[in-house]
């Protein structure tokens, strides 16, 4: 009877010490309510100062929820179902507070499509999230090889000009098929 009340015991123990390490890192952020958006794009910036994360991802207007975890230095932005669907796209703002600039921000969409919509803050280069079957469908564009889109796209056209933040070498950063949608993502 003793043994069985210490094995209780040691199980009840590790089951909320597994659950505290499962739960991931404490992340303070704010959600704002849908916004029309004339980009219809999802976009960031990012403020070394304050270092803080303000995005604009663009999704359906209703029956959907969104949460933001954090895993070492990724964060994840967590698309979820929550209702029915409507026939129409909004911006969600959503500002993520105290992130450091080495990280890397995935929009995880409900149909579990992923968007690395940031490699790594310091990288400044743009996915078009083309698709894709293999990494080989991917290739780099643009004048300073600055884009990521798929084979299967147009050329893109840019400016010749040369920016620190592009040298996707220097951050760890390759164009690669992620999900099906050719998009910049760590090495």
């Amino acid at each position: 009877m003793e043994k069985v009340v210490i094995l209780i015991f040691v199980l009840i123990a590790t089951s909320i010490i597994f659950l505290i390490f499962l739960k991931g890192e404490r992340v303070e952020y704010r959600i704002y309510e849908c916004e029309q958006d004339l980009l219809q794009k999802n976009s960031f910036s990012y403020d070394l100062l304050t270092k803080k994360l303000t995005l604009s991802l663009i999704i359906n207007c209703c029956g959907i929820d969104l949460k933001v975890e954090k895993e070492g230095e990724t964060y994840r932005i967590i698309e979820r179902k929550v209702g029915d669907l409507c026939k129409c796209i909004c911006a969600r703002k959503i500002e993520i507070y105290n992130v450091t600039q080495k990280s890397q921000i995935i929009f995880e969409r409900m149909d579990g499509t992923i968007e690395t919509i940031s490699p790594s803050l310091s990288f400044c280069g743009s996915s078009t999230y083309g698709n894709c079957l293999k990494d080989e469908d991917c290739v780099i564009d643009g004048c300073s090889g600055q884009i990521c889109r798929s084979k299967f796209e147009n050329p893109i056209l840019t400016t010749c000009e040369w920016k620190d933040c592009y040298a996707a070498i220097k951050y760890g950063v390759k164009c690669k098929c992620l999900t099906q949608k050719c998009q910049w993502v760590r090495s």
